[in-house]
């Protein structure tokens, strides 16, 4: 049951502390309504899942396996660190490498599965995994669409995703009372705003991903004729 409403504090969130609630509210979120507002600023189709045999070109990838012999590579460029480390599912084993993510190696459990998407780039001796997400694996988390947002200074992009995710499944959007009358929205076929709002942060898995990415999807033509509207 929704126990928040979209003019909660951000506190309300779990995972929300002192701490990341000043850099939060310093970027301008303070309630739930702040949060549900920001747009994600691109999508991420995490749809099908590759192993590792079936790389066959450059290109993006979704991997879900284990991670071993993550190590932190000294350089000599100021303000870079490297990780290196390899994926490993059941059909074969794959370079990773990270860039600026020190305590990666400290946050790894080897013996758990993990959901990595990134670049997938050919050196002399095969592909290399280019600095991937990583997310432990949620069997309640199927592949999906997965929305990309604007950086944050000091919350990260998986830990905002997770934040907006909650707030999705705790908050009562009928707080989000659509100004706009129900013929009008007919006339245009446009959702209402509650359900714009939701299939911009947690599209089906049947949304085209391109009007997502071009911002020409339903949810984002009735933010836009709301806009234009007032």
């Amino acid at each position: 049951m929704p126990d928040l409403s979209p003019t909660s504090p951000i506190v309300a969130l779990r995972g929300v502390g002192p701490s990341r609630s000043r850099a939060l509210a310093a970027a301008g979120f303070v309630t739930i309504r702040d949060l549900l507002h920001l747009l994600p600023a691109r999508y991420e189709d995490r749809r099908r899942r590759c192993r590792v045999a079936e790389i066959d070109g450059p290109g993006k990838y979704l991997l879900v396996g284990r991670l071993e012999s993550l190590k932190r590579i000294r350089v000599r460029r100021r303000h870079l660190t490297l990780v290196r480390g390899l994926f490993l599912d059941d059909t074969d084993k794959l370079p990773v490498v990270w860039f600026n993510r020190p305590y990666l190696p400290t946050q790894i459990d080897e013996e758990r599965e993990y959901s990595l998407y990134g670049e997938a780039r050919e050196r002399a001796t095969g592909f290399e995994l280019v600095n991937p997400s990583v997310e432990p694996v949620d069997p309640g988390n199927p592949p999906r669409i997965v929305p990309v947002y604007p950086a944050v200074p000091g919350v990260g992009g998986s830990l905002l995703r997770s934040l907006i995710q909650q707030a999705l499944d705790r908050c009562d959007l009928e707080g989000f009372r659509d100004p706009l009358p129900e013929d009008l929205l007919r006339r245009h076929g446009l959702p209402e705003l509650s359900e714009a709002v939701r299939q911009l942060h947690a599209p089906k898995e049947s949304a085209d991903l391109d009007e997502l990415n071009e911002r020409r999807s339903a949810a984002h033509s009735r933010l836009s004729y709301g806009e234009f509207l007032e």
